[in-house]
C-alpha cells in the first residue's frame, strides 16, 4: 500500500486593506493565512517581494498598479489578484505671499492650483473660510497667526494641506517734544522724539538730513521724519512716515 499525500491549498482572508490611496500615502495589506510562504508580484514590473508577517506596506505608490499574492509552495499555490488606485494630489504653487507684515496690514495670498475647492483654516480659532479665491486679502493682523490651506478634490477625496504662518511686527510709534523758536526769524527751535514699539535699535531720518533723535537750530516751518526699526533687514519693514512733527511758530495755518 502506497500512501499519497495531497497538498491543501492555503487558506486566505483579507483582514484590512485599502486599495484606494492618495499620492504619497502608503498602502497597507493586512490578511490572515495558514502558510508562511507569501510572495507579492507586481503585474507590470514582475518584481517579486517575499512577505514575512501578516501586514505588508507598499510605500508611496505613485500610479495605479495591479498585484498578485502567491500563497504556498510545492506546486499547490493560491493566487490572489488585486489592483490599487492612486488618486493624484492637487498641484499648488505660491505666486506671491508676504508672511512678514506690520500691525494692521493685510497679507495677500496669490497662488495657482488645480484644486476644485480651497479652504482657509485658522489653526488657533479653527475658523474656516471656504471657496477661497486667488488674490485673497487676509487680515488685518494684530498678532502672529498660522493657517492651513486645504486643497480639495471632491471627486477623489484626496486633500492636500499647505501650512503657512504670518509674522506680525509691532508698529513703530514715537512721542514728540518741541521747543519753539523765540521769534519768526530766529533759528533756535528744536524737535526731539522718543521711538516706541517695534524692535530697537531705531533709525531716524529727518527731512533736514539729520539722523539723531533730537535736532536743534530750527526755524519755524514744517519738518517730517521717518523711523525704521531693526526689522529693516527682514522681508518687511515696520516704519512710520509722518508729517506730524513740525514747528508752527510764525507759519500761516494754510501752509500745512
Amino acid at each position: 500500500v502506497v500512501a499519497c499525500s495531497i497538498p491543501c491549498q492555503p487558506a486566505f482572508q483579507w483582514t484590512a486593506t485599502d486599495t484606494v490611496v492618495c499620492q504619497g500615502e502608503d498602502l497597507f495589506l493586512q490578511f490572515s493565512t495558514n502558510t508562511e510562504a507569501v510572495r507579492l508580484v507586481n503585474t507590470a514590473s514582475r518584481s517579486i517581494d517575499t512577505i514575512s508577517g501578516l501586514i505588508y506596506q507598499i510605500k508611496s505608490p505613485q500610479t495605479d498598479s495591479c498585484y498578485t499574492l502567491i500563497l504556498g509552495e510545492a506546486g499547490c499555490d493560491t493566487t490572489i489578484h488585486f489592483c490599487t488606485t492612486v488618486n493624484p494630489r492637487q498641484s499648488f504653487e505660491w505666486a506671491m505671499i508676504d508672511t512678514v507684515i506690520c500691525q494692521g496690514e493685510y497679507a495677500q495670498l496669490d497662488f495657482s492650483t488645480n484644486a476644485q475647492q480651497i479652504d482657509l483654516i485658522n489653526q488657533t480659532s479653527g475658523q474656516v473660510v471656504t471657496d477661497l479665491t486667488n488674490n485673497y486679502e487676509l487680515g488685518p493682523f494684530a498678532s502672529d497667526s498660522c493657517y492651513y490651506l486645504r486643497l480639495r478634490n471632491n471627486q477623489l477625496g484626496c486633500d492636500t494641506l499647505i501650512e503657512f504662518c504670518v509674522a506680525v511686527y509691532d508698529t513703530v510709534t514715537f512721542t514728540l517734544n518741541q521747543t519753539l523758536p523765540s521769534s519768526s526769524t530766529a533759528m533756535n527751535g528744536s524737535l526731539s522724539i522718543e521711538p516706541n514699539g517695534g524692535q530697537p535699535p531705531y533709525q531716524v531720518n529727518w527731512s533736514t538730513g539729520d539722523t539723531t533723535k533730537t535736532i536743534f537750530g530750527l526755524a519755524a516751518g514744517i519738518y517730517t521724519l521717518s523711523i525704521t526699526d531693526a526689522n529693516l533687514n527682514r522681508t518687511a519693514v515696520c516704519r512710520r512716515n509722518t508729517d506730524v512733527a513740525y514747528l508752527n511758530f510764525g507759519v500761516p495755518s494754510e501752509a500745512y
